[in-house]
C-alpha cells in the first residue's frame, strides 16, 4: 500500500545549540531548523550541506508595553520615545524589519504605517522630561532565555537614552505585572487581531489595551466578508495601532534550515 511505502519522518527536539550540532555532526538528524545565524554559520563551508535562509512571517518579536503601569500610559510620546531610542539595524542578522502586526506577505497589509526611526538625540530629551516629572523612573524588560540577548541590546540603548533599564529573564509564564515584556506574537493568517488588541479580551490582550477606535475597526472587520471593505478596515486598524503604541514591533525572524544535501 501507499502507506507503507510513504517514508517515517521522525523529529527530535534538542535542549541546547550545542546537542543541536552535536548531534547533526553524529549523523544522528539528516536536517535541522534554527532562527540562529550563529548555528548556521557552523556549517557554511561544510561542501555536504546546504543552509537556506528563509524569513518566518508567522511570528513578530515584539516588545510589549503593559498599559497599565503608571510611567508608560501616561503619554504615547514616552512610548514613541522608547521606541526611538531603539537602533533596530542591530536585529538585521535575527530577522526583517516589522513596522506593524500584520506582515507583508498578508493582503491586508497596509505599507503607509508609520515608520518610527532612530533617534537618540530627541528620545533621550522626551525620556528627560518625564522621567523627571516622575521622580527616578526604572523600567523592567521580561524575556525569556532565547531572547535575552535582543533584550541587552533594547537596555543599551534605553540606557544610553537615559532611561535606567534592567531585564529580568522569565522562567515559566508572563507576570501580571510587567512593563516591557519582549516576546514574539505568533500571527494569525487571517488579519483578524481581535484576540490580542480588543478590549474585552482579558487573556490574550496581555497590555490591557484599550482603545474605543481600535475595538470598532476590529468589530467591522469580523462583521463583513468583503475583501475589499476588511483591507480598508485592517489598514486603518494597523495605523491606529502603531499610532498609539501599546507595543513596539521588532522583527520577523530569520529561520536557517540546514541539511545534507
Amino acid at each position: 500500500s501507499q502507506k507503507d511505502r510513504d517514508p517515517i519522518l521522525i523529529y527530535k527536539f534538542y535542549d541546547t545549540d550545542t546537542k543541536l550540532v552535536e548531534a547533526y555532526k553524529l549523523g544522528e538528524i539528516t536536517s535541522m531548523s534554527t532562527t540562529k545565524s550563529s548555528v548556521a554559520d557552523i556549517f557554511d563551508n561544510w561542501s555536504n550541506t546546504l543552509v537556506e535562509k528563509t524569513v518566518d512571517y508567522t511570528r513578530v518579536l515584539t516588545l510589549f508595553y503593559n498599559m497599565n503601569d503608571p510611567f508608560l500610559k501616561e503619554d504615547k510620546d514616552i512610548r514613541h520615545a522608547l521606541a526611538e531610542a531603539i537602533d533596530k539595524s542591530k536585529f538585521a542578522e535575527f530577522g526583517e524589519d516589522a513596522i506593524g502586526p500584520i506582515p507583508p506577505i498578508s493582503w491586508a497589509y497596509a505599507q503607509d504605517t508609520k515608520r518610527y526611526t532612530y533617534n537618540p538625540t530627541v528620545a533621550s530629551k522626551i525620556i528627560k522630561k518625564y522621567t523627571e516629572s516622575s521622580g527616578s523612573a526604572e523600567l523592567t524588560i521580561s524575556t525569556y532565555y532565547d531572547h535575552l540577548g535582543v533584550a541587552d541590546l533594547v537596555k543599551e540603548d534605553l540606557e544610553s537614552a537615559g532611561m535606567k533599564t534592567r531585564v529580568e529573564v522569565l522562567a515559566g509564564n508572563l507576570p501580571g505585572n510587567f512593563q516591557l515584556f519582549l516576546a514574539p506574537l505568533t500571527l494569525p493568517k487571517d488579519p483578524d487581531q481581535y484576540f490580542f488588541w480588543h478590549s474585552t479580551q482579558k487573556r490574550g490582550n496581555i497590555t490591557s489595551y484599550k482603545n474605543v477606535r481600535v475595538d470598532k475597526l476590529l468589530e467591522d472587520g469580523r462583521n463583513t466578508f468583503s475583501i475589499r471593505t476588511r483591507k480598508d478596515l485592517y489598514s486603518d486598524f494597523q495605523r491606529v495601532l502603531v499610532e498609539d503604541m501599546p507595543a513596539y514591533f521588532l522583527y520577523y525572524p530569520n529561520i536557517y534550515t540546514i541539511k545534507r544535501k
